[in-house]
């Protein structure tokens, strides 16, 4: 099962959230970080531990034939890619990267939540 982990763009994926496309944004970076930053719209499943990532994943987004976005921290950041390809794997049939992650959101200008923005000065808190 599974194909390839194809990428999505900042501006296409600014449309999509925009649109009424039933989409879920998934950022796979631990929780904390999670609160420090985040994309609008988008709710947190930790990759790691990855030898449970695809179970938690499940109860929290069931249907596997939905649009799926992972994203992570940037273009530095390999977890979204190892979630996306492992959920691919599982069965999951519409899943894209925003490879791009916090890094380039904040680039394009488009809005950020969280509780320390500051925290994207920071070269790479993918490295868990």
């Amino acid at each position: 099962m599974g194909g390839k982990l194809e990428e999505i763009a900042t501006d296409e994926l600014y449309k999509l959230m925009q649109s009424e496309e039933d989409v879920v944004l998934v950022n796979v970076l631990k929780r904390a970080t999670f609160k420090e930053a985040f994309i609008p719209k988008s709710i947190n499943i930790p990759y790691n531990p990855p030898d449970s990532f695809v179970e938690r994943f499940g109860t929290v987004v069931p249907d596997i034939d939905r649009q799926i976005v992972v994203y992570c921290w940037g273009p530095q950041c390999e977890t979204a890619g190892k979630a996306g390809r492992m959920l691919l794997k599982e069965g999951y049939t519409n899943v894209l990267e925003y490879k791009g992650g916090l890094q380039e959101w904040r680039k394009s200008s488009y809005k950020l939540l969280g509780t320390d923005l500051k925290l994207l000065d920071v070269d790479d808190v993918c490295k868990e």
